[in-house]
């Protein structure tokens, strides 16, 4: 994960480009990852994590109309969450996250996590269903959103 975070450093420094993130179910471990490194302050800006559904309309202004239609997990919730937080910080990129990673949840589906990436010009969403515990759901949610995004960081360059 390390070495997955550093490349995202180089990148974004070499580029004098940006990140912010939005952040429910991860709780804002994202942000917690990619400023593990020593000059996170030169390409990370900020995070907003916003756990509640209230919180994602208040304050971060996601669109309520998204959450009733397509429910607060989903890809366009999440990219809802991205466009909002790109607005809000003025980054180059922002990351947005929305899931369902418990085990035992009494939701109709359970396991399920959308994200997004977003730069100013194009976005790209995808969904996973994770199956194990709280702990290890969350752990791979942050590997596979950094890993992620660095291909895109790598294919936009």
């Amino acid at each position: 994960m390390r070495k997955i975070i550093n490349e995202i450093k180089r990148i974004l420094t070499k580029n004098g480009l940006t990140v912010s993130t939005v952040e429910s179910c991860t709780g804002g471990a994202i942000a917690a990852a990619l400023t593990s490194v020593e000059g996170a302050s030169k390409f990370f800006y900020g995070s907003m994590v916003t756990y509640d559904t209230n919180c994602k309309i208040n304050q971060l202004g996601v669109d309520p109309e998204l959450i009733e239609i397509y429910d607060v997990v989903s890809e366009k919730v999440a990219l809802d969450m991205a466009t909002q937080g790109l607005l809000f910080f003025k980054t180059d990129y922002c990351i947005s996250i929305t899931g369902y990673i418990g085990k035992n949840q009494d939701v109709k589906n359970p396991g399920l996590v959308c994200i997004c990436i977003r730069s100013k010009e194009r976005y790209e969403c995808f969904s996973i269903c994770l199956l194990n515990s709280r702990l290890k759901n969350r752990k791979t949610c942050i590997e596979y959103v950094l890993s992620n995004f660095l291909n895109k960081l790598k294919y936009e360059r």
